[in-house]
């Protein structure tokens, strides 16, 4: 990489500075989160302290900002960054260590489907200044992956998929990384969204985003 020798302070000093021209506010948060159901479907890594209270360890670092709202009884509109290190449990028993970077947009409960476009539109302007601050050479160099849980609804709702069944299949989906390839990958698809009609469009629109990570145009 172009930016290996780059001290990894004038990094942190960087983003920093374009984030708090936009202004959000730097936001460290616990370390430790209370075991959830949630929390297993993400490979996190659990641990129990000495009176057997039972963690996990944030594998992103969206997961200790989502606790920490969802124990505050309400809050106004506001923007945070943070850097911290994220694990994840691979399936040999060890465990993956990373470190990320985040920038939210948290919106009051009052806000307008306008008002989240915008909000939404300088999440991706703060992504393109980023990238023009560290910009990278040749084809590829940067590879951008988007959630976006109101268009995949919108997908799903296209194939005629029902409201109430939507739920499910989101996370089907979003889990798509652990599913295998070929029959047994579709048998455990069709067990995850219980049969659930429309699959075999879902199944078809997997294998060619298996085709887009195999041809180097996804990221794996």
């Amino acid at each position: 990489s172009q930016y290996s020798g780059v001290d990894f302070a004038v990094v942190l000093s960087n983003l920093t500075r374009i984030f708090l021209k936009h202004a959000a506010q730097y936001l460290r948060l616990p370390l430790f989160i209370p075991k959830t159901g949630h929390s297993l479907q993400h490979r996190a890594v659990h641990v129990m302290d000495a009176a057997g209270a039972q963690f996990y360890l944030p594998y992103d670092l969206t997961a200790p900002l989502l606790y920490f709202l969802a124990h505050r009884s309400s809050h106004s509109a506001f923007r945070r960054f943070s850097f911290g290190n994220v694990y994840r449990a691979r399936q040999e028993g060890t465990i993956r260590e990373g470190f990320e970077t985040a920038f939210d947009v948290v919106c009051s409960a009052s806000a307008t489907a306008e008002q989240r476009a915008i909000e939404d539109a300088e999440c991706v302007r703060v992504l393109l200044e980023i990238m023009s601050e560290f910009p990278l050479e040749g084809p590829g160099s940067y590879i951008v992956t988007i959630s976006y849980m109101d268009l995949l609804d919108g997908m799903l709702q296209a194939v005629q998929i029902p409201a109430n069944r939507r739920k499910e299949l989101h996370h089907a989906i979003l889990q798509s990384s652990i599913l295998e390839r070929g029959a047994a990958g579709r048998k455990k698809l069709l067990q995850m969204c219980k049969t659930l009609e429309g699959v075999e469009r879902i199944w078809e629109g997997l294998n060619k985003v298996w085709e887009a990570q195999d041809k180097g145009l996804l990221a794996q």
